[in-house]
C-alpha cells in the first residue's frame, strides 16, 4: 500500500479525561471487568485475561447500531500505564484501541486518554461508525470517572 493510500485508508481517534483519584485506582476499575455491568454504558459484559497475545471478549452495545461482540488481541499490559488492543478482519479492516494513563497533580489524579486508529480499505466507507466510536469513547471516559470517584470517595467514608 502506498503512503498516500495508506493515509487515506487509516483514521484516529481519541478523547481524554481527568480523574481526580491516582492512576492505581482508574486501572483497577479498568481492568475489572466483572465491575463492568455496574458502570459502562457501551460494554455490558466482558471476559478474559490481559495478558499479551490472548483474546478477551466485549459484548458492546454502541450508540449506533445493534450490539456486537469483538473479540481483540491484547498487545499491551502495562499495570497503571497502558493497555492496547487490536481486532480486524484479515486483509479488509482492523483497529488498534488504547487506554494511556498518565499522573497529574503529583499522582493524585490521572489523565487517561481513550483512542482507536483504524486501518483498511473499508475505512474511508466507515464515517458514521467512526464518529460514534468518538462518543463512545466519551461516555465510556464519563463513566469510568464516576466510577473511579464514586468508589474512592465510598471507601474513604467506611469506618476502620
Amino acid at each position: 500500500m502506498t503512503g498516500r493510500l495508506r493515509a487515506w485508508c487509516t483514521r484516529a481517534v481519541s478523547t481524554t479525561v481527568d480523574i481526580d483519584r491516582p492512576a492505581a485506582e482508574v486501572w483497577a476499575v479498568l481492568i475489572d471487568f466483572g465491575g463492568y455491568p455496574e458502570w459502562n454504558p457501551q460494554i455490558r459484559r466482558a471476559e478474559g485475561e490481559l495478558v499479551p497475545g490472548r483474546r478477551v471478549t466485549f459484548h458492546m452495545h454502541p450508540p449506533i447500531g445493534p450490539p456486537i461482540r469483538i473479540r481483540p488481541r491484547v498487545l499491551i499490559v502495562d499495570p497503571g500505564h497502558e493497555l492496547r488492543l487490536r481486532g480486524s478482519l484479515p486483509g479488509v479492516f482492523g483497529g488498534e484501541h488504547w487506554f494511556t494513563l498518565e499522573p497529574i497533580d503529583d499522582g493524585y489524579g490521572t489523565h487517561v486518554t481513550q483512542g482507536e486508529t483504524y486501518r483498511g480499505l473499508i475505512v474511508p466507507l466507515l464515517g458514521r461508525v467512526i464518529a460514534a466510536s468518538l462518543i463512545s469513547f466519551q461516555r465510556h471516559n464519563a463513566a469510568l470517572k464516576r466510577r473511579v470517584e464514586t468508589i474512592s470517595t465510598d471507601r474513604q467514608r467506611e469506618p476502620s
